[in-house]
Parts: C-alpha cells; sequence; structure tokens
C-alpha cells in the first residue's frame, strides 16, 4: 500500500513539475521605447557614421543584451546602444534617448552645452522648422542628442521647461557646446589674424631689401 501512495505521489510530483509554464523559470526580457522626439539610429556608436533609420518618440525596440541588461557601446563622449529589432532599424542608439518600455523620463542624465542669448525653440515638421512659443534664457542648459553640427542650421536639443521634459530645436548659433569658449575662440582668431599680418610685413621688408640690394 505504501508503495502504490509513494508511486501516486511522484507521479503527481512530476507532472506538475513538467507542466509548470516555462516563463516561471524563464527571466523576463526587458522591452524598451524612445523616449525623444526624434532619434538618428546610427551604422555604427558614431556620431559621425551613417545614419540608417530614424525613430520616434515611443517607438518600440529591443536591444542587445548582457546579462538580460541593455549592452552599453562606448562612442568617445558618448554611449550607444544596440538595437537589434525590428530588422529595418538594426544599428546603434544613444543610451540618452532610449528607457524601459515602463519608465517615463522625468530629468536629463546630462548636458552637455548652453544657449547664448535667449533664443526660441523651434518644432520639426516634414518639410521646415516653426518657431514655438517657448522661449529658453541666456545660458540655458540643454542636452545635444544628436551631436552638434556648426554648420547645420538647427541643432536637436533636449531641455526641461516647466519642470518636464521637451525634445526641440535651436538655431545652432544660439548653441555653446560644453567645452567650447567663445572668448578662446574669438583670441584665436585675432592671434592668427595678427600673426598672418607680421609675417607679410616681414616678406614685405625682406624683398625690398633685395630689391635695393639689386639696385645697387
Amino acid at each position: 500500500m505504501k508503495r502504490i501512495i509513494l508511486f501516486f505521489c511522484f507521479v503527481f510530483f512530476a507532472i506538475s513539475f513538467f507542466a509548470t509554464p516555462a516563463k516561471v523559470f524563464a527571466q523576463d526580457t526587458p522591452k524598451y521605447k524612445i523616449n525623444a522626439n526624434y532619434a538618428s539610429v546610427f551604422s555604427d556608436c558614431d556620431l559621425n557614421s551613417e545614419i540608417v533609420a530614424t525613430l520616434k518618440l515611443d517607438d518600440k525596440i529591443e536591444l542587445e543584451l548582457d546579462s538580460n541588461v541593455a549592452k552599453e557601446y562606448d562612442g568617445g563622449s558618448f554611449k550607444f546602444y544596440k538595437i537589434v529589432a525590428p530588422e529595418q532599424c538594426i544599428g546603434f542608439v544613444l543610451c540618452e534617448l532610449v528607457c524601459l518600455e515602463t519608465d517615463t523620463i522625468s530629468n536629463i542624465p546630462t548636458f552637455n552645452a548652453k544657449t547664448n542669448k535667449e533664443c526660441f525653440v523651434f518644432e520639426k515638421t516634414e518639410t521646415s522648422f516653426i518657431q514655438k512659443e517657448i522661449s529658453l534664457a541666456k545660458n540655458t542648459e540643454i542636452f545635444l542628442y544628436e551631436g552638434f553640427d556648426k554648420d547645420s542650421e538647427f541643432t536637436a536639443i533636449c531641455y526641461i521647461h516647466n519642470n518636464e521634459v521637451h525634445y526641440d530645436y535651436l538655431k545652432t548659433d544660439d548653441i555653446n557646446p560644453n567645452g567650447i569658449n567663445p572668448l578662446i575662440i574669438i583670441c584665436l582668431t585675432l592671434i592668427l589674424a595678427l600673426i598672418s599680418l607680421l609675417t607679410a610685413l616681414f616678406f614685405m621688408k625682406r624683398r625690398k631689401i633685395k630689391l635695393k640690394k639689386v639696385g645697387t
């Protein structure tokens, strides 16, 4: 009798064990989304590499994981995640522009620039940039989430307004990236101009001396 009872207990335990859904043992894979108005996807972890896709706010993505955590790639001054799905968006995206699907961003982790005067922000449409009613005071800290190109008319920015995080654009001329002091640039320009002038005067003087020697 004891053997029969033990046998049925063993069978019950085996059925319970193998019938347990796999998800009980499997660790949930984290899901991610874009938390910026626009996020460029690069072919490499480099802001100067080719842009292979553009994502929008709340777009869902899958990232390369390491121990079930999004793997970071070093891109010099910036950190990147590698997107592995959807297929048409495979590439690298700035870490600052991605969060867990269940998260809401409430602050900006890193500021990397300031406004150099009071200025209005712009909204990007498919065909143009439209000025908004929001203005930023001089020296307002901002985050340049698509890098900085001094030759571009507009630059994508992330900033805080009324305790909310916004993603818009500023005129590039209204931005001072951190580490670049405009006064230093002006001084260097003046120094280079002075050196060029002195060099030109020096060679002109030497030429006059040579002409005098030839004349005598």
